[in-house]
This record gives C-alpha cells, structure tokens and sequence, in this order.
C-alpha cells in the first residue's frame, strides 16, 4: 500500500493526496498535529476512500509520544 501527498496543502496542518494498493487507488485527506496540547506528541487523523471501492470509507489515527 502507497500515500502519496503533499504536507500543508491545501492548508497548513493538512495533507491531501492519494493512497493505493497496486492496482487501484482512493483519495485520503489528513490533519497533522504536530503538538497536541501544545506538549511533544504528535497526531495524524485520516479520512479516505477504499482503493478497492471508493463508495466505502475508512478512517486511520497515528499517535507519537
């Protein structure tokens, strides 16, 4: 599986882009919290389409500490 994108696009804190399994691909847009309660963890919160089936949804959060 491959995400492609771009980091603060359109807007700062956001990615927008693609991901894929190899031979289909979904859209998939996250925001990127670099400081949550402006302490040193970090958090990604993603949104996105199945590659397999773009009609079904699925959502993804990363945590760092």
């Amino acid at each position: 599986m491959t995400l492609n994108g771009t980091l603060n696009q359109p807007e700062t804190g956001l990615v927008n882009g693609t991901i894929s399994d190899g031979s289909n691909s979904g859209n998939i847009s996250c925001m990127v919290d670099q400081s949550v309660l402006s302490g040193t963890d970090k958090l990604i919160s993603c949104v996105g389409q199945s590659p397999g089936s773009n009609s079904e949804m699925f959502n993804v959060i990363f945590t760092s500490t």
